[in-house]
This record gives structure tokens, C-alpha cells and sequence, in this order.
């Protein structure tokens, strides 16, 4: 069996629980670490995070059970909220609807950057940027310039919420992945140019979820240059509408799907966007790259983004976190004789603050260690825990 093959194996004795096995073979290809078999056989979609509505906390006894298993040390589990946080809903309807059907229900995208995540030929990285990141602002206009300017402002908005510090960026950088659910991602550093050149950070970077399917996203304590791997991260699951956030100067990555994809063909489609202080715009025409203006010069050889390019109609109360919430009329009529008492600075205020009411967080789960040891035990029938995936 060829090394490929053997380490294929061992991940899926992995998610089975079969870790003594696993470690047998990994023993025998020279392998000292591996990712801790925590992360790698992560708690089914069922076995939810916990949800946080306001101060009020509920959970399944599965993600309790989950979270306390998650290590011995979990007291010594550093500060989620610093590291990666997450929101359902990030998205309004009508924006969410417009990345639906460019990025997942048409192939288009894909196939006019040549988009392959395979290891064999993968495609080059092709990013696209908004600068600066508040249109509205920057020319005096009501609303952002195209869908595309209104879904980056909009987790502009999501992120600054999780993350203050995101308000310092003038500009934010967009890409995006469609992996079968059996496929992860490496772990990685988001960069200028993939590192070539010098490493710089985002500010944070934001993860949006377009479908259910695959793995979650691993976040660790571990930062560029750090001398020692890390003990403790975070996984936060793929949920459509789901927008995780984290520290932009975090090593990140994709845990490969457990067992068979749940929607044979479906695949793990994600939106993700980096908030930037500054990132040099770049522009090769007919060559695919990073940091490329958005929309492209030339629209006849991007048909792509034509979906993106019209504005759409947004409520003015962004109620826009893709819930509807119904009132009666007198409490209607009572917001807006309110409303209308207040000066401009201070309705943009208070729909700051109804807009963060109606988010709703979701916890990653905690995972400690991040690496284990391979054991090579003598143990190629061992007798691990398993399951039916």
C-alpha cells in the first residue's frame, strides 16, 4: 500500500476511533505527531455547539459531554472570545440568496479561474479586493455600490461586532472554496501573496459558511514565528449562513468531513474575506491572482460576477440578519414616531444596537490538545472504539 494510501487509511481510522490502529501504521511511516484524535473525529452535526441569545445560554447534552471531553486542561483553555468567535444569520436573505446562486448554484465562478482544490493541479490563488471598504461613505451614496461591496460591508459590520479592532480596516480582500466534503485544508497562516515576500497578517479574517457540508474550521493559539506547536484551539462547524471570525494572525485550517457526505455531490462552499489596514492592489491582466480589483476590467471574460454586480434592495433596519421579526402595528407606528425624534447620528445608533440584539452568537468548541504523539504500538487489530461511519 503506498504512502498516500496509508495515511488516507489511518485518517479514517481516526474518525472512527480506531487511534491505536491509526498509530500503528502512522508508527511505520516514520510519523511522530498527528493532529489529536479529538479534532479529527469532531462532534456531528447533531452534536451542535452551544447557542448563546443574549445572556441566556442553552446546550445538548451531547455538546456539553463534547466540550468536557475535550481535555483535561480545558481551565486552563485560553479566552475564546479573543481568538474566534462566531454568529449565525450573518447574512440578510437577499444577500445570502445572491452568493447562493453565483457561488453555489452556478458553476461559472469556478470554472472561468480554472478552480481546482485538488492536490495534484490545484488552481492559483485568485483573490478579489474592495478598497476602500466603505463605498457608501467614501462617495456620499445610501447604499454600497454593487451586492458584491454590500456583502463585504455587511460582514464588515458582523466582524466590527466580534472584533473592534476591525473597524481600523480600510480595505478587505475576498476568496472562496468548494471542497467535497471528504477534504480538508492544510493549516496555514492567511498572508499577502501566500507569504512570498515577507509575511503580513489582516486584522482578522472571517469565514462564511454556504452550505452544511464538510468539516469545520480549526483555529489555534499559534502565531507566526511562535517556537513551540500549539496546545489549544477552537472548531467551529460548517452551518449555511454561519460566519466565524478569528484573529488574523492565527494559524487556521479544514478538518476533513467525517464519513460519507451526508448530500452525495454536495459540496463544503465557503465565502472568506480578510479586513486589511493596508494591501497593495494588484492588476495582471488575463492572469489569475491575489488582490485583484473588483468588478474585473474587462466583464466580457468574467461573466461570473455578473450576478454580483447589481445593488439589492435592503430594509432599513437590517432585520437583515436573515431573521424576520414580527410586530404588531401599534408597535410599529410607536418605532417610527421615535424614530423620527431622533437626529441622524443617533437613529444610526440605536440600528447599530438593534441589529447586534438579534445576532446570535455561537460558541466554537474547545480542543486541547491540538497534537498528540504518535504512539506505535504493537497494535494493528487493536481493540478501539469505533462506530459506523
Amino acid at each position: 500500500m503506498g504512502r498516500l494510501a496509508t495515511t488516507t487509511r489511518c485518517l479514517l481510522l481516526l474518525q472512527r476511533g480506531q487511534v491505536q490502529t491509526a498509530d500503528f501504521f502512522l508508527a511505520q511511516l516514520e510519523f511522530r505527531y498527528r493532529l489529536s484524535h479529538r479534532i479529527l473525529r469532531y462532534p456531528r452535526p447533531q452534536e451542535r455547539l452551544f447557542v448563546v441569545e443574549g445572556a441566556r445560554a442553552t446546550a445538548t447534552a451531547a455538546a456539553a459531554a463534547a466540550s468536557s471531553s475535550a481535555g483535561a486542561a480545558a481551565a486552563a483553555q485560553p479566552d475564546a472570545a479573543a481568538h474566534v468567535q462566531a454568529l449565525e444569520n450573518a447574512l440578510p436573505a437577499a444577500l445570502l440568496q445572491v452568493l447562493q446562486a453565483g457561488l453555489v448554484d452556478s458553476t461559472a465562478f469556478w470554472e472561468q479561474h480554472a478552480y481546482n482544490p485538488g492536490p495534484a493541479c490545484p488552481s492559483p490563488y485568485v483573490s478579489y479586493l474592495h478598497h476602500p471598504l466603505q463605498p457608501a461613505q467614501a462617495q456620499g451614496q445610501a447604499q454600497p455600490g454593487t451586492a458584491m461591496d454590500q456583502i463585504v460591508h455587511e460582514l464588515w459590520k458582523r466582524a466590527t461586532h466580534l472584533f473592534p479592532q476591525v473597524k481600523e480596516a480600510t480595505c478587505a480582500e475576498w476568496w472562496t472554496h468548494s471542497r467535497p466534503h471528504c477534504s480538508g485544508h492544510q493549516l496555514h497562516f492567511d498572508s499577502w501573496d501566500e507569504g512570498h515576500g515577507g509575511v503580513h497578517n489582516p486584522i482578522c479574517s472571517a469565514v462564511l459558511y454556504l452550505s452544511n457540508m464538510g468539516g469545520p474550521t480549526l483555529v489555534t493559539t499559534q502565531r507566526f514565528g511562535d517556537q513551540h506547536m500549539p496546545e489549544f484551539g477552537w472548531l467551529v462547524l460548517p452551518q449555511r449562513n454561519r460566519l466565524c471570525v478569528f484573529d488574523g494572525k492565527l494559524l487556521h485550517g479544514v478538518i476533513p468531513g467525517r464519513g460519507l457526505s451526508p448530500q452525495p455531490g454536495a459540496r463544503r462552499v465557503t465565502f472568506m474575506v480578510a479586513f486589511w489596514r493596508v494591501r497593495p492592489a494588484k492588476s495582471k491582466a488575463g492572469v489569475p491572482s491575489s488582490a485583484q480589483p473588483f468588478p474585473p476590467p474587462d466583464l466580457t471574460l468574467h461573466s461570473w460576477c455578473q450576478p454580483f454586480l447589481r445593488p439589492v434592495a435592503l430594509p432599513e433596519s437590517a432585520a437583515a440578519t436573515g431573521a424576520a421579526a414580527s410586530e404588531g402595528e401599534g408597535q410599529k407606528k410607536s418605532k417610527k414616531q421615535n424614530k423620527k425624534k431622533m437626529s441622524k447620528g443617533s437613529q444610526q445608533q440605536h440600528q447599530l444596537q438593534q441589529e447586534n440584539a438579534e445576532l446570535v452568537r455561537v460558541s466554537a468548541i474547545p480542543v486541547h490538545p491540538v497534537w498528540e504523539p504518535v504512539r506505535g504500538a504493537d497494535a494493528e487489530n487493536a481493540d478501539d472504539d469505533d462506530d459506523d461511519d
